[in-house]
């Protein structure tokens, strides 16, 4: 009896040690070390958004958030009820380092501080192409190059380039023979069937035009942003994989890069003067981009 009695003893020391050392808000706990755990921060342009697990602590008040700016600590920055588990800062500073903590608390205490968390917001987000040569993915990353906000699969993607005007981005998918628009949440908003491959695409905002090279011709169509053909170009060359595209709205003009050739065309839209001119004494040009301001041309070597 009298060793039944010290083993019911000895369990419900354990119990209340488990109880103890399971309270979220016990810095000696394992799990969460007394802090909200799971944060996770996430920017997009002006915003930057936190989220963390929900905290199951008895009389809890409030998650308090903390802000540092630069090499500053964080300090109180804003606080949020007990039911929340995300935040928005739509007050940042473009550019600068953000460090958030995030700390739980009740009625009676105050929990420890979450490990901190490091961003740098800014108003620009990426489209990247993954251009392999037996699949595509296509991904908006953060200004800061830390964060996937989004991703879809494609064939084979050859090129990206994005209106700011219409806030979509047209993608050129050389094995499916095909050109989409996308929304910012990768949904498709226009998609275009082609009987040839895309090689590169360039966008006109202002005259609402697109253009594309197709694998093998010798031309370049123009087309609305619905899709429908509006006049082929003729070119002096055939477009291999290694062409590329742009467009220079201050002389209305498509520059093509020739790898192959070691040549650069510029075709002028306007019809005034020659239309089509001739770049020799270019090596390896890999790639190709207009400068609006200047109407100047770079162009990227091998």
């Amino acid at each position: 009896m009298k060793g039944f009695l010290l083993l019911c003893i000895a369990l419900q020391i354990l119990s209340c040690s488990d109880r103890k050392r399971s309270n979220p808000l016990d810095p000696t706990n394992p799990v969460t070390g007394g802090a909200p755990t799971g944060l996770v921060i996430q920017s997009n342009r002006d915003t930057v958004t936190i989220q963390w697990n929900a905290m199951a602590v008895d009389d809890l008040e409030i998650y308090r958030i903390y802000r540092g700016i630069g090499n500053n600590e964080p300090i109180l920055f804003d606080e949020v009820g007990a039911g929340s588990t995300e935040y928005k800062d739509t007050s940042v500073f473009t550019d600068s380092i953000h460090q958030y903590t995030i700390q739980a608390v009740t009625a009676f205490s105050e929990g420890e501080h979450s490990e901190a968390q490091t961003i740098i917001p800014g108003l620009i987000n990426f489209w990247v192409a993954d251009m392999s040569l037996y699949s595509g993915r296509l991904t908006r990353i953060s200004y800061d190059g830390a964060h996937m906000l989004d991703y879809e699969n494609f064939l084979t993607l050859t090129a990206v380039a994005f209106n700011p005007r219409t806030r979509t981005a047209w993608i050129a998918d050389i094995w499916a023979e095909r050109l989409y628009e996308l929304r910012t949440d990768m949904s498709i908003k226009t998609e275009v069937h082609l009987a040839i491959p895309p090689v590169d695409i360039a966008i006109d905002t202002t005259g609402e035009r697109l253009f594309t090279l197709l694998m093998n011709e010798n031309s370049v169509h123009q087309l609305s942003f619905d899709g429908y053909l509006i006049e082929s170009i003729v070119l002096p060359t055939t477009v291999t994989r290694y062409c590329r595209l742009a467009y220079d709205d201050i002389t209305s003009s498509l520059w093509i890069s020739n790898y192959e050739e070691s040549l650069v065309y510029r075709y002028k839209l306007d019809n005034s003067g020659d239309n089509l001119i001739t770049f020799t004494g270019v090596q390896d040009p890999r790639d190709i981009v207009a400068d609006p301001l200047e109407a100047a041309v770079g162009l990227l070597p091998q």
